[in-house]
């Protein structure tokens, strides 16, 4: 026998070496790249959040101003039957309820659930909600997030678990601004074609033609 040649066993053992080695590479390489794209999906929710959040800030201070106004018109109005006092009252209403919405858009999520170790013993749970973790101990929440290193599939479900949250605070603060905005618009254009009815029916005299 050829001092050089080939054990088959050996060959076989290499060949599956290899096929492991590259499975464990497309492993990591799939697993990089989903968890790359839970921190684009993260980053885009809390870009998105911060957008409502100034929209519905803008929203508010609009609103203010309005009520401001209005109160500072029906003070000087003496006769609550007037037709000036009551179309200042309907646009007070709409921005008053318009501001109420605001204010809901932009109030933060106060929790997803009670955190406990056991629950991250058993994958379950998100430690990185402050809402989840706001009761535990620094020493138990210490543990809970170094209980995560190198737990890959943990890590992956708390991000999960935060996008989905995420995504459900953003649909109600989306609703929220949507129905501030509304009643704004909707309270302006009420008073505006009101008063203008008014004007056309009570105001307007016809020419005299003699």
């Amino acid at each position: 026998m050829e001092e050089n040649s080939i054990n088959p066993d050996e060959e076989a053992l290499k060949l599956k070496k290899k096929v492991l080695k590259e499975n464990k590479k497309r492993k990591d390489a799939s697993e990089r790249a989903f968890t790359s794209m839970l921190t684009t999906t993260s980053r885009n929710h809390y870009i998105m959040n911060q957008m409502v959040d100034r929209k519905a800030r803008i929203l508010l201070t609009i609103n203010a101003l309005v009520i401001s106004i209005i109160i500072g018109k029906i003070i000087v109005t003496p006769n609550i039957l007037d037709f000036n006092f009551v179309i200042l009252g309907v646009a007070a209403i709409t921005s008053l309820i318009s501001m109420i919405y605001s204010m809901l858009a932009i109030t933060p999520e106060g929790s997803h659930g009670k955190l406990s170790l056991d629950d991250l013993g058993y994958k379950k749970g998100n430690p990185l909600f402050f809402g989840n973790f706001k009761d535990l101990r620094l020493k138990d929440y210490r543990e809970a997030m170094l209980s995560m290193t190198g737990n890959i599939s943990l890590i992956h479900n708390s991000m999960i678990e935060d996008i989905f949250f995420l995504g459900k605070a953003l649909e109600r603060k989306r609703l929220f601004l949507k129905y501030s905005l509304y009643f704004l618009v909707g309270g302006i254009s009420i008073v505006l074609f009101t008063a203008l009815i008014f004007q056309i029916l009570f105001y307007y005299t016809p020419l005299d033609t003699n």
